[in-house]
């Protein structure tokens, strides 16, 4: 694994322990707060829960991981990838 690579799922982790955290939290509060009138709204931590969940995704596809994909899926990606462009990713022809 490379330097970008390790930061990249570094961060994908660092983003889902972030999530997590926020979801114990949401679990505490409840779904809906009440909102500065009083008037029950949804908790914002929702959108930054599912933000981080994005983000961390995003940085796990960025070096060719991609969650719930199984091994046969990855295998047909990177034939299609190689049929396509001429290359499999994440392989490098030395020559």
């Amino acid at each position: 694994m490379d330097a970008a690579s390790a930061a990249a799922l570094y961060e994908a982790c660092n983003l889902l322990a972030i999530a997590d955290h926020m979801e114990e939290r949401v679990n505490e509060d409840g779904l809906m707060i009440s909102g500065s009138s009083g008037q029950m709204v949804p908790n914002g931590l929702l959108s930054e829960i599912r933000l981080a969940r994005v983000q961390a995704i995003a940085a796990l596809k960025s070096f060719g991981v991609s969650p719930g994909q199984s091994g046969a899926s990855r295998a047909g990606a990177a034939l299609a990838m190689k049929r396509h462009h001429g290359r499999t990713p994440g392989v490098r022809v030395i020559g």
